[in-house]
């Protein structure tokens, strides 16, 4: 597991501290993954979560593999539901229900 994810979930399990972990990403790693995301177990950003966007409407599975450049969000039809050990490539979009 990477870095920037021992962070996220590190961020998820400590609500105050997690707080200053989710900002410190955003400093150095230029993503935005709310520290309430719902996020499977055993999910992974590769390439240290670099310009990964992530909705905290969003759900992903466990077992999940993001590269970088991801955005998942909102779109016509509500957020987007992942489901489990889906691997998203780098610069992709997924936006809706």
């Amino acid at each position: 597991m990477n870095r920037a994810t021992k962070w996220f979930y590190f961020a998820n399990k400590h609500k105050f501290l997690g707080k200053l972990v989710i900002k410190l990403m955003r400093l150095f790693y230029s993503c935005d993954i709310p520290q309430n995301a719902n996020i499977g177990e055993n999910c992974s950003f590769e390439h240290d979560a670099l310009g990964i966007v992530i909705s905290s409407c969003a759900r992903l599975g466990s077992g999940c593999k993001i590269y970088q450049g991801v955005t998942i969000g909102a779109g016509k039809g509500g957020y987007p539901a992942i489901g489990n050990n889906v691997i998203i490539f780098p610069n992709s979009t997924i936006a809706g229900g």
